[in-house]
């Protein structure tokens, strides 16, 4: 059953990350938190069978839905000119009125027509990155197969000739 994000599961991820957030800091954590790092949220719920997925986020964190190396689906964000340096986030203090939970956006996206069926999860420099690549074939391909090393070379290539973002390159691609 597609439920989507409630109030109860906010708040004990809240209670969670602020339970790990009490513990040793450092400057570099306590500085990505005042500019609003960990406040994006993506969730991705399968449907019965597989046939399906729902995917609700707040912030821009992004969802790609592939079919082999073919990009079908982009969630929230679906174009590089959509990103902001002040993406909605999710708020340590639920707003007035809200019930508690933060407004997230929700797709539906159908997944039965798909012969080679993945997702990717990518933060927002890297999504946008990906959406705005012309040889996105290519890259994905690249990404697929990249080492740890060999990501992390393109990466800095990337930021150091102003192609990506310096900003966290988080990635994960399931199949």
């Amino acid at each position: 059953v597609l439920a989507g994000p409630n109030a109860e599961a906010i708040s004990r991820a809240r209670r969670d990350f602020a339970r790990a957030a009490a513990g040793p800091r450092d400057w570099l954590a306590d500085r990505a938190r005042a500019r609003g790092s960990w406040s994006t949220a993506l969730l991705v719920e399968i449907g019965r069978g597989g046939r399906s997925l729902r995917a609700s986020a707040i912030g821009d964190s992004c969802l790609f839905v592939l079919d082999g190396l073919e990009l079908r689906a982009a969630f929230p964000l679906d174009s590089p000119a959509a990103f902001s340096n002040t993406p909605e986030l999710v708020e340590d203090r639920a707003r007035p009125g809200s019930g508690g939970t933060p407004r997230f956006r929700s797709v539906v996206v159908g997944l039965a027509g798909l012969r080679r069926p993945a997702l990717i999860l990518a933060t927002d420099s890297l999504a946008a990155h990906l959406l705005a690549s012309e040889d996105r074939r290519d890259l994905l391909r690249f990404l697929a197969q990249a080492t740890l090393a060999d990501f992390e070379a393109w990466a800095r290539r990337g930021m150091a000739e102003g192609r990506l973002g310096r900003d966290d390159l988080t990635l994960l691609w399931i199949r």
